[in-house]
């Protein structure tokens, strides 16, 4: 007969928080580009920038709205090893003017690259096979896929410049 291992923890545990937030978001938006790039007829568009747009701006508000109220109340947010719950919840109006903004135009260049990475991709296959043909043309999966990478890249570009930041105010006020 086996003995179980008491310190032995559940499934969940075993993860951190930013990887749980992480595998929700790549799931979130690719359940946006399924129904807005699959469920609508900008997906079928010539033309990529009305669809790159609205997918931002759908990605954007979904985000803003649906996603980050949940993962708030759900997980510990943590910046540059500061756990920032209460400080998110208690920001002054222009800056979550300025938070939302700053998440429109980070989810815009965030499509955008995810545009450049399949038009890349696809250009490269049909450069070196010769095939007249596209390999990758867009799915929820692979966009969910791109977008928590390059979303979590901006994070931290963000993340590192309000360190900075922060650290130089704070060396201004000891010199005082």
């Amino acid at each position: 007969m086996e003995k179980k291992d008491e310190n032995k923890k559940p499934f969940l545990s075993r993860f951190s928080d930013r990887t749980k937030i992480a595998f929700l978001r790549f799931w979130f938006v690719g359940l946006i580009y399924y129904l807005v790039g699959w469920g609508t007829d900008l997906g079928l568009n010539e033309d990529p920038v009305d669809f790159i747009f609205v997918l931002a701006l759908i990605s954007s508000a979904a985000i803003i709205i649906i996603f980050n109220p949940i993962c708030h109340y759900m997980f510990d947010i943590e910046r540059n090893g500061i756990i920032m719950n209460k400080e998110i919840q208690n920001r002054k109006i222009y800056q979550g003017v300025l938070f939302n903004l700053f998440e429109f135009v980070r989810c815009l260049l965030v499509t955008v690259l995810i545009y450049l990475t399949y038009e890349l991709i696809n250009m490269a296959f049909i450069h070196l096979t010769n095939a007249d043909y596209l390999i990758l043309q867009g799915e929820p999966i692979l966009y969910g896929v791109f977008f928590t990478l390059y979303y979590e890249i901006f994070t931290s570009i963000r993340n590192k410049i309000l360190f900075l930041f922060q650290s130089k105010v704070k060396q201004k006020k000891e010199k005082k």
